[in-house]
């Protein structure tokens, strides 16, 4: 395992090492109600639980929490190339 494997276990390992993040109720109830108004107008559940999914990834990214590996690293870990 390289050192760069290395390390981006470790910085998984200090998020998991945080337990799951618990959410007020509020927040949960808003959240849920959001995704069921854009499921009403959008047709489909699908589209909004993705539409949630990725404002949750693009928080993450801004908090600067998120662990991201390039296309051919990603190929590279998985035996696929």
């Amino acid at each position: 395992m390289s050192s760069e494997d290395e390390d981006d276990l470790a910085i998984i390992e200090q998020i998991r090492a945080r337990g799951p993040v618990w959410v007020p109720q509020e927040e949960a109830n808003a959240l849920m109600n959001q995704i069921e108004a854009e499921a009403d107008t959008d047709d489909s559940a699908e589209d909004a639980e993705d539409a949630a999914a990725m404002r949750e990834w693009d928080a993450l990214k801004a908090s600067g929490e998120a662990v991201t590996v390039p296309h051919e690293e990603a190929r590279r870990r998985l035996g696929l190339d």
